[in-house]
């Protein structure tokens, strides 16, 4: 998954490590830190915990959940909002190829059913023109 800031550079860059959790890199405060997401997969824990990686070990600056609705409708699976201690907004980030993810993994992260592509519908196309004849056709 990904998120661009306003200046083009990526502020997240996450991708699946081996086993339950994400591995990459968050911009915060202009600095890239290497980062852990833990997936704890409990009720008592958001679905999605970032840690920064420190000389000290792992340290929580923040969480994630999938987003299933937006203003009250239901969404395609495939945007995450994190919230970082200390930003005053969250961040909205994409799955870069959200049909590729594995079911497992795509409950993990919070979403309550699994990634659907919208349909894509052609555009409408206006009527092709009728030729007709501007006056009746009178024997010769």
């Amino acid at each position: 998954m990904s998120a661009w800031g306003d200046d083009g550079r990526p502020d997240l860059l996450l991708v699946q490590g081996d086993g339950d959790y994400l591995q990459g890199v968050v911009r915060q405060n202009g600095i890239y830190n290497h980062v852990l997401v833990s997936l704890p997969g409990s009720k008592d824990a958001p679905p999605m915990v970032v840690n920064v990686l420190t000389t000290e070990g792992a340290q929580p600056i923040g969480n994630g959940n999938g987003i299933n609705r937006s203003s009250g409708q239901p969404v395609p699976r495939e945007h995450v909002v994190i919230r970082l201690n200390g930003d005053d907004k969250p961040r909205i980030a994409k799955l870069d190829a959200p049909a590729e993810v594995p079911a497992t993994l795509h409950a993990r992260l919070g979403y309550d059913e699994r990634y659907k592509a919208e349909p894509v519908y052609p555009k409408e196309q206006p009527a092709a023109p009728q030729a007709a004849p501007a006056t009746p056709l009178r024997p010769v």
